[in-house]
């Protein structure tokens, strides 16, 4: 207890309060990232979200009871939790840092946890990780005390291995990052510092053995979502099998599926579809790598012209394709298609391309009277796109 000014603080009712916020906003988190559409990175970031969530219920549970069987219960729950978030905080960082980490690694970590929790479930018959435990009272509160053993700090040191291994993840990906990444990197660099500063506090005996592990679950959590949300670093999140490689555009499978889903809700729209005019003489005359170099040219282009809201793939060699939703007017294309072959050719002088290529284009409008198949839609830009072809080529086609 403290007095200020006449009022009467409790530290530890305040603590209480802090757990209940930390849990409402793990809680908050996992619900939005159940709504994502799953990949790598999200699975692992779900599993931190459960696993923190599950910590923080024990933890609660342990700061509100006076009875020490209930504590040492919670105690286990929470070092379960501790397992669980370690290994899906080293699988996170991996995948976002893009680093594979060796196996060993794991296999270690996941040993070193695997035995430092059986010790901490059996602590009633052994002294390895805790070597006493006693009840102490705080008012109407009560703390429990406990000695810790060797496997306490096998534990600690283990994951404070992992942090640092984790900052060196960060430092070499600071390296080579983007500058709008940048940011983003550092804060996914200052998340596990909070946990880490958390223990060094406890340990410190400034917060007469409160444990402020709500606090770096919070600070970490805060860290990677502002990271990951604020600053749109979502290609990291974007499944894999959705993009192209090259390009960073959606690929076929993804684009065929976001698009049937607007036809089948007869959203009226148009279809679009380019490729490259005398693409193989490029790859004949220049290599395939300046061919790649045309393909990230036109694809720039295209993300230079096409609203986020829009869908652009590479469906596969130099063919790429658009769906705009809601846009059917002939004259909203058209001058979209005349600024596309501007912006293609001033793109390639620009980055000094050896070849200078135009683009045919298809278009098909979709007016949304009836239920079309995307095959369909498809088969009309292509036959548009056929017809610009054999018009001569850098010009574009209405079907």
């Amino acid at each position: 207890m403290q007095k200020k000014a006449g009022v009467t603080i409790n530290l530890f009712q305040v603590y209480i309060y802090i757990q209940c916020f930390t849990l409402f906003v793990i809680a908050y988190l996992l619900h939005k990232t159940l709504h994502a559409k799953m990949s790598k990175i999200l699975i692992s970031l779900m599993m931190l979200d459960i696993f923190s969530l599950f910590y923080m219920l024990a933890y609660i549970m342990e700061h509100t009871t006076k009875s020490m069987d209930v504590m040492c219960t919670s105690i286990k729950i929470e070092y379960a939790g501790q397992y669980g978030f370690i290994m899906s905080m080293m699988m996170f960082y991996d995948l976002y840092f893009e680093r594979t980490r060796k196996r060993i690694l794991y296999y270690l970590e996941a040993f070193v946890c695997s035995v430092c929790v059986i010790a901490v479930f059996t602590m009633e018959h052994n002294h390895l990780f805790y070597t006493s435990r006693k009840l102490k009272e705080i008012g109407q509160y009560a703390v429990i005390q406990l000695k810790p053993g060797v496997l306490y700090f096998v534990f600690y040191i283990s994951n404070l291995f992992i942090i640092l291994h984790i900052e060196l993840l960060g430092i070499q990906k600071l390296k080579t990052c983007k500058d709008r990444e940048r940011t983003s990197c550092i804060l996914m660099m200052a998340g596990p510092l909070f946990p880490l500063l958390s223990v060094l506090v406890k340990w410190s005996g400034v917060t007469h053995n409160y444990d402020l592990m709500a606090l770096g679950i919070l600070g970490i959590l805060s860290c990677i979502s502002v990271a990951v949300v604020k600053y749109d670093y979502l290609e990291l999140i974007r499944n894999d099998s959705e993009t192209d490689p090259l390009t960073g555009l959606s690929n076929r499978l993804f684009f065929t599926s976001q698009v049937s889903s607007y036809l089948q809700n007869q959203t009226h729209g148009a279809f679009i579809m380019l490729d490259v005019d005398n693409f193989k003489n490029v790859n004949d005359t220049f290599g395939h790598g300046e061919g790649d170099r045309v393909l990230v040219s036109l694809s720039d282009s295209l993300k230079m012209l096409v609203a986020d809201e829009y869908f652009i793939a590479r469906m596969g060699g130099d063919e790429f394709c658009i769906f705009l939703p809601n846009v059917t007017r002939k004259k909203t294309l058209t001058r979209f298609s005349q600024q596309l072959l501007s912006t293609f050719k001033e793109d390639q002088k620009r980055k000094e391309l050896k070849s200078s290529c135009s683009c045919s284009i298809g278009i098909a409008i979709y007016n949304g009277s009836a239920r079309t198949a995307f095959e369909e839609i498809y088969e009309w830009a292509d036959n548009a796109l056929y017809d610009s072809k054999n018009s001569g080529k850098g010009q574009w086609k209405f079907y």
